[in-house]
């Protein structure tokens, strides 16, 4: 099993962000079948930048968790469950394509868990900040962009300067 694949780099820059993107394709995650999820999910969480001075947007392609039957949505609120909070607030964008009604009901809970935890710690930071006289900065916040097709992701950024697979554009 090769994660690059599943999750990897591409050679261009969010638009909109000027950040780097990565690619996560669902349609390369194996099967409960084959592969012990509380096994697998460390692994590929691991391949997962751990960022500490600059940001990036993801493209998940998660059409394989809507179509298919073989990665139970349990694995899904694990793999949520288990990233660091470095993880998430380095990735700025997330672009979701192929979604299923599941998925986007689980984006935007963790979009609202995140914006109420943002904003407490971002009162905090502000009073401290008030308080000490430093100019006041506002942190940018996790942002989920749903796209239908990549048609769709097309009006974002630029799909021809990163690698989609044959399966994906099958999906589509």
């Amino acid at each position: 099993l090769t994660m690059d694949r599943i999750f990897f780099p591409t050679n261009t820059v969010d638009p909109s962000t000027q950040l780097p993107i990565y690619i996560l394709d669902s349609h390369f995650l194996p099967s409960t079948k084959d592969v012990d999820y509380d096994t697998f999910l460390p692994l590929l969480l691991n391949s997962i930048p751990n960022f500490t001075a600059s940001r990036y947007c993801l493209v998940f392609f998660s059409g394989a968790l809507s179509s298919n039957e073989h990665i139970s949505w349990v694995y899904g609120i694990k793999f949520f469950k288990q990233l660091t909070s470095l993880q998430m607030r380095s990735c700025a964008k997330i672009y979701i394509v192929h979604e299923s009604w599941w998925i986007k009901t689980v984006a935007n809970l963790l979009g609202n868990l995140n914006a109420v935890n943002t904003s407490s710690k971002r009162l905090i930071s502000f009073t401290n900040q008030f308080r000490s006289g430093e100019s006041l900065e506002v942190p940018p916040e996790n942002q989920f962009v749903h796209c239908e097709s990549i048609s769709a992701l097309s009006q974002h950024i630029n799909i021809t300067q990163i690698k989609i697979s044959l399966v994906v554009y099958k999906h589509d």
